[in-house]
């Protein structure tokens, strides 16, 4: 029920960059670097995680996931994600092969601006079917806040109906 969801945007995702020399570039690693600096209550409407990372990228750039915050326990079962209020969607190696099915869910989704997109892509409105966010991610925070803001709970829950119609 929506007024049982909790009130944070989540993500969960491996690193899946493999070229050493943009993994600190990729999206995901931004995220999760974003999220980790973020202080305050900005930081509260988040549930964001990288569940893994190569080894080899550790042994060959040396890096820690304690730049970003450290490993989520895992990825949860994607339904599980209907408990929140929103879901970010973000591209990988290629298209999110995922966003599709958050559509359907009862969760708002939040999309980061793909490099790839799948072919029906091109039929979705931002701000209709789901909101969206820069590739460079400077609009993220502003987002989320607007989402879980009560003040515009009719909204979101008209977007969520129209991606459910879709």
């Amino acid at each position: 029920p929506w007024d049982a969801k909790i009130g944070k945007v989540v993500w969960r995702g491996g690193l899946s960059e493999t070229n050493p020399n943009k993994v600190r570039g990729s999206a995901r690693w931004r995220l999760c670097k974003l999220i980790s600096e973020l202080t305050g209550s900005p930081k509260d409407l988040f549930d964001v995680g990288l569940t893994n990372m190569p080894g080899f990228l550790k042994a060959q750039m040396e890096i820690d996931e304690s730049e970003v915050g450290g490993l989520a326990n895992g990825i949860p079962d994607m339904t599980d994600f209907q408990k929140y209020v929103a879901v970010l969607d973000m591209d990988g190696n290629s298209w999110s092969s995922r966003f599709s099915t958050l559509l359907c869910y009862n969760s708002l989704t939040i999309k980061v601006e793909p490099a790839y997109v799948d072919h029906f892509y091109h039929d979705l409105v931002p701000w209709k079917h789901y909101v969206p966010v820069k590739s460079d991610l400077s609009d993220l925070v502003q987002n989320v806040e607007f989402v879980l803001d009560p003040n515009n709970d009719a909204l979101v829950r008209e977007i969520v109906c129209s991606a459910n119609q879709w």
